[in-house]
């Protein structure tokens, strides 16, 4: 179940609840931890762990969001 909503979520901005609903899954009863990708803090992007930049106090940055952070200054 984990797999599919992590497919289906990966590289997009979709809610997480919509994403349950569409594949049949309670979201009260899924943990959003035990997904294959990660929620850019920045915005909103699914990503991939080993893609994403994740700072030591827990908050995640897309590949794209951290790319610009580092342009903007």
């Amino acid at each position: 179940m984990y797999k599919e909503l992590s497919k289906a979520l990966a590289g997009t901005r979709e809610d997480f609840a919509t994403v349950c609903k569409l594949h049949g899954v309670d979201p009260e009863w899924t943990d959003p931890k035990l997904l294959e990708v990660v929620m850019c803090d920045e915005c909103g992007m699914w990503e991939q762990p080993k893609r994403a930049h994740i700072l030591a106090d827990g908050t995640v940055f897309c590949r794209v969001c951290h790319e610009l952070e580092d342009i903007r200054f």
